[in-house]
């Protein structure tokens, strides 16, 4: 699960990829995901954008799974690129 979140106003969005039909994905807005085991805290240097990206993703086809190349890691990957990481 990615989640950004803004300093002010106060915002926070949960977003995951999921696996549709077809071996097809999408990215979701997640409000009661599975339990967090891990948590690692990273610094955007534009965590507007972050968030921007995430909302700009959601519910939009994101192609056909690939654990090397189209995965939840990648996802995390654009996120933390799309704030400037």
């Amino acid at each position: 699960m990615n989640a950004v979140r803004l300093p002010q106003p106060p915002r926070l969005i949960h977003t995951e990829q999921f696996i549709l039909a077809g071996n097809r994905t999408t990215i979701m807005m997640v409000d009661d995901a599975a339990p967090i085991i891990r948590s690692a805290e990273i610094p955007l240097p534009d965590a507007a954008a972050a968030l921007r990206y995430q909302q700009g993703v959601m519910e939009t086809p994101m192609g056909i799974y690939n654990a090397m190349t189209n995965s939840c890691v990648t996802h995390r990957g654009n996120v933390l690129r799309a704030g400037g990481t």
